[in-house]
């Protein structure tokens, strides 16, 4: 009886441990691939702002529409155009992880635009050597979008590594692209633990078998 006890109690505080480990192991792989939450995505739409001030603000996190993915590390995007001033600016924070460590990244860019009327903003990043950004705010669908296109006279050599393809952009919100994040990685992360549960379940079977037979 005894022994049964303490074997019962030997696996309830064995089950306790390795579920503690499962969770601190957890938390830490999800820190590290998803450390920060984002802004929401949100655009001034209104008449007033839009047309009698002429100052409209968006905030969200930039992704690649073809295919869904992050357009760089994690990121928060604020936008902010200025008509009388004749630019848009876009300041970004994002992280970056090197070595185990994360470090908090800041960078202000300051675009002309182009275009504004009662339902568009558009604006150009044409510093880039090898390919140009169009970028548009549109006020009736509610979106933010931009499109990445190559130079076609570009100097060769340089811009050889650069994708040929117009990649579209979106601007989005960022705490739904750190749910994606968590919810992938959480899926890896739970098929491996199940794969070494499998094998730890064997090598106990394969133990217990062989203490029968002594």
């Amino acid at each position: 009886m005894k022994k049964k006890l303490l074997w019962s109690f030997v696996l309830t505080s064995g089950l306790i441990a390795s579920l503690a480990i499962f969770l601190t192991i957890y938390n830490l792989y999800i820190k590290s691939v998803a450390p920060v939450s984002m802004t929401f995505f949100s655009l001034t739409t209104d008449d007033q702002m839009w047309n009698k001030f002429g100052y409209v603000t968006a905030d969200g996190t930039w992704v690649m529409e073809k295919p869904d993915v992050m357009y760089s590390p994690f990121m928060a995007n604020k936008i902010i155009c200025v008509k009388r001033e004749g630019v848009c600016r876009d300041a970004e924070a994002s992280v970056d992880a090197h070595g185990g460590t994360s470090y908090l990244r800041v960078n202000l860019d300051e675009f002309p635009i182009i275009k504004w009327d009662d339902s568009q903003i558009i604006y150009t990043n044409n510093s880039p050597e090898c390919v140009t950004y169009i970028y548009s705010i549109n006020r009736e669908t509610k979106q933010v979008t931009g499109i990445r296109k190559p130079r076609p006279n570009a100097n060769l050599e340089s811009c050889k590594d650069i994708e040929k393809n117009e990649i579209k952009l979106k601007l989005v919100s960022g705490f739904d692209v750190w749910q994606e994040q968590i919810s992938e990685h959480t899926n890896v992360f739970l098929n491996v633990f199940i794969l070494i549960l499998i094998g730890l379940s064997y090598l106990a079977g394969m133990y217990l078998a062989w203490r029968r037979k002594r």
